[in-house]
């Protein structure tokens, strides 16, 4: 029996990703990290001292007498109130954590399960290189992942991400592009066997 045949040499085959599940695996993780943003905005002012968790507890409780009475949604005060959560969000840095959370989530989980982010495990999705190698390199995982998280944070640029998804021919994202990888669902046949085996 040829060597190349054997049941240990034959790779499993990887299709393309269909896009409902590419679709469906990001927005499972897009809400995982909705979760980590409100964590981060629960417990980041009190990591940051008692004076920042007593505004954002003032903040709180001023939005949740505005949304009890609606009549003053429209008013002075409801805007002077986002304002001011504006700048007490700029001020802790609560932008800059968020991606950099995000940024990290993509990072942790493509480079240690192989590609493969929460929602991508779900669906048998993986991150494939295109350039040869079957496992996308750390820098290849480290430009998705920058373009994702930040895609993630910043409205106009997950707007062009997805725009890039849906007018791309092979239905690749900005973060595909830049790193020279795309998304694959793991096929169920194994390669066909060479010629000469029995």
């Amino acid at each position: 029996m040829d060597e190349s045949s054997s049941p240990e040499r034959q790779e499993i085959e990887t299709l393309p990703a269909p896009v409902p599940l590419r679709l469906m695996a990001f927005l499972m993780d897009f809400i995982l990290l909705i979760f980590l943003s409100t964590l981060i905005l629960l417990y980041l002012p009190k990591i940051l001292g008692e004076q920042t968790e007593r505004e954002l507890d003032d903040l709180r409780a001023r939005f949740g007498m505005l949304i009890m009475n609606p009549e003053n949604q429209d008013s002075m005060a409801a805007r002077q109130l986002t304002e001011q959560t504006n700048e007490f969000l700029a001020r802790i840095n609560y932008k800059l954590i968020n991606t950099l959370a995000f940024i990290l989530y993509f990072l942790a989980c493509e480079a240690r399960f192989d590609g493969r982010s929460l929602g991508k495990a779900v669906f048998s999705l993986r991150t494939t290189s295109l350039t040869g190698s079957p496992s996308p390199s750390f820098s290849q995982i480290l430009y998705r992942s920058l373009i994702k998280g930040l895609s993630c944070s910043w409205a106009m640029l997950g707007l062009a991400n997805l725009l890039c998804f849906l007018i791309n021919r092979n239905k690749r994202c900005l973060h595909d592009l830049a790193s020279k990888t795309t998304t694959t669902q793991a096929g169920a046949k194994p390669s066909a066997p060479s010629q000469d085996s029995p």
